[in-house]
Formats: C-alpha cells, structure tokens, sequence
C-alpha cells in the first residue's frame, strides 16, 4: 500500500463536531485539551458531546434535504466540506464514490416509523419513512446529493467502522475503481440509543467519563461527522492537490470473546505495522481507541503496551474530549492523528490523571511529536479490532 505508485492520499477534510467544525477549529481545540462532554438531562447518570445547534442550510443546499433524518444530514454537510476542502472540481462526479460507516445512522427514522404502524396503524402512518429507514440510505443520499457514481457502499461493523471504511476505499482506489472517493461517517444521539446504553450500564456522568484513568465509570456517547477525501497520491499529484496525509496500511482482526479483544487488536496492529514497512520505534503518535469503558481501556492499554515493547510513543484519545461517536470515532481519531502530526504536537487525554494501566506514555499536556507516523486503533463490543499506520506527507 506503500508503493509510490499506489500510495493513497488523504486530500480533504470534512468535520462537524460541538468543538469546531472547520479542521482548523476542531484541531486548535484538542490541542487546548477543551471537552464537550457534559451531563444530559435524563437517564442518569449519562452524558454526551451534543450539536447544539446544527443547521444543514449554513453548510449544504441539497434539494429535498429536509426529508432526511439528521445523520444523513449530518453526512451530507461533513461531505461537501470534504470535497471543497480537497478541490475536486477538476474530477467528474461520476469518477468518484462514496464509502459510508454506520450503525445507528437510519435508526431513528426505523423507530418513528415502526411506531407509528403500531399506534395509528398502516393507513396514517408515513409511507415516506419506509424507504428512508433502510441501513444504507445515509450512505445513499449522500452519494445522491453529490453525484457520485462510482459506487455506493455502506458498511456497518461499529466503532471499527470507520477504520475498515478506510481500508475498503484504499483497496478500491489502488483497483482502479474511482479517481477519487469520500469515506463519511455522521453519529447523531437517538434517545432509544441513550437509554438502552444507560439501562446496560455502560455511561457516566460527564466528571466520571475519564479515559485510561482509574476512577472512570463509563463512557459518553459522542455526535458528530467527519468525511475524508481519498485519493491515488499520483493522481493527486498530477491535479497539483495538496496531500495532508498518506495511508500507509491497515488491518482487521476479529475477538471472539471479550477477553481476547486485546490478543486481537495485538494481532491487527501488528499487521499493520508490517502492511505500512513501519516498525514502532517510526511511531510518534497513537491515537487510541480508549472511551472511558474500564474493561476496554484496559485491554486497549495492554495491547499498545505489548505492540510498542520499549517505545515511549505519546498516546492520545479523542473519545475524552468528543465522546464516544461509534463508527464515526475511527475517522474522528484518523483526523486526530494527521493534524498532530502536521502540527508535530499531540493533543492532551482531558481528566487523565490516574492511569489504571502503567507502562504507557500517556498524553496529559501537548506534547512535541518526533517522527511523521501515527498507529489509529479502534475496537467495537462486538469484538471487531482495527488499526491504520499513515504518515505525515513528509514521509
């Protein structure tokens, strides 16, 4: 994935997040060490990193966006300013595709429409909602609102989502699929989601979301949306667009019980490391997976304690200031870990201040970075382990 001939470029980044939503702004905030993370109202104890006040028209004018729900809206938005940020406009829409990570974005619109068959009966109860309540419709009108043609896929595989939506649309570029593609991913906070989280006993309240640290209580769910550009780094060349990052490599492992997340995620940044010709002493970043959840962190620790051996690698994690974003979380981490390393200054873990896991050189300050390569993990509950290697465009 490395050959000069075949590398892959991160050209354009989009991002909507309640701490920026330019690359500039969100950037500046983490490395403020600045949280959203605050208190909801009900269940409790529970907290999230909300959009206030997202409003699709200041940022997309797509006819017929009022019909979709608001992570669809919410991808679109992330999109278009992915897509202005990467100047695409030398590209025909029909030579780019769109790769779209997922879970919970169409669940809302499910719900409403299963509730209401159920309480006002089929006769009163918006036809309009069954087409739009399908798994891949975000992934769907986003490639709608902008044309593109190349192809359309929506994959779903929770907060490795967005690592495995990168690898998908790296192999598809180096196949020669499309010139281009957006990887996109949109989280908005749906109540039925809230409570069921809260009922299973995984959120805190926003004072006891602490990542890595041993008096964490839980996590906090997190609503945002990022979008990324891909291209073939030749191809980007050759239109004179600026590169922000290549792709180096990714990998995907699979634990079979909770206890064995960590032997996973072990296994898949190993690959990934050999996939990018990286070794971890050409680490200067991690930009970690960990959310708050005691158990996870734990493993996620144990694995970057067992892949870096020696090495004094600064760790970071947005999930501390952004909250947990499910499939949007790995390109949120991605995005992370390429402004630090242009920046060559890693963002603070906010309310880190106990490790429950020693060996690990946790960010708490910005902190200088040495070296232009950063390892991205992320794992899901349902035991899905992912990780990416890019590099600065230094490299």
């Amino acid at each position: 994935m490395t050959d000069a001939s075949s590398a892959i470029a991160v050209t354009g980044m989009g991002v909507i997040t309640p701490l920026g939503d330019s690359p500039v702004a969100l950037a500046e905030a983490l490395a403020a060490g600045r949280t959203s993370i605050a208190d909801l109202p009900e269940p409790s104890p529970a907290s999230a990193s909300r959009l206030i006040d997202f409003e699709a028209t200041r940022y997309a004018n797509i006819r017929g966006m009022r019909v979709y729900n608001r992570a669809s809206r919410l991808g679109i938005c992330a999109t278009r300013l992915a897509m202005t940020d990467a100047q695409l406009d030398s590209i025909p829409a029909e030579e780019m595709g769109v790769v779209f990570a997922t879970r919970y974005a169409h669940l809302d619109t499910l719900i409403e429409y299963d509730r209401a068959l159920v309480t006002v009966g089929p006769s009163r109860t918006n036809a309009a909602l069954m087409p739009l309540a399908i798994a891949s419709v975000p992934g769907s009108v986003t490639a709608l609102s902008f044309g593109l043609k190349a192809f359309s896929i929506t994959l779903s595989n929770g907060d490795a989502g967005g690592l495995d939506a990168l690898s998908l649309c790296m192999h598809l570029l180096e196949q020669g699929r499309a010139r281009a593609a957006v990887v996109v991913s949109a989280n908005s906070l749906c109540n039925e989601i809230v409570l069921s989280a809260a009922r299973a006993g995984l959120l805190a309240d926003a004072k006891n979301v602490r990542v890595f640290d041993r008096d964490s209580r839980g996590v906090a769910l997190g609503e945002a949306a990022v979008a990324l550009v891909l291209e073939r780094a030749d191809h980007a060349r050759q239109r004179g667009a600026q590169a922000k990052a290549i792709l180096r490599g990714q990998a995907s492992r699979f634990a079979p019980r909770p206890d064995l997340i960590s032997a996973a995620l072990t296994r898949a940044a190993r690959r990934a490391l050999q996939v990018a010709h990286s070794a971890p002493a050409d680490l200067a970043l991690v930009s970690s997976a960990g959310s708050g959840a005691p158990a996870t962190d734990r493993a996620e620790a144990l694995t970057l304690i067992d892949v870096l051996g020696e090495e004094k690698t600064p760790v970071t994690a947005v999930k501390a200031a952004l909250g947990d974003a499910d499939a949007c979380s790995g390109l949120l981490q991605t995005f992370a870990a390429i402004t630090s390393l242009s920046a060559r200054t890693a963002s603070p873990i906010p309310g880190l201040a106990n490790p429950a896991v020693l060996g690990l050189n946790y960010v708490t300050q910005a902190t200088p970075l040495r070296g232009n390569q950063a390892l991205v993990t992320a794992t899901a509950r349902t035991g899905s382990c992912s990780a990416l290697v890019l590099s600065s465009v230094d490299d």
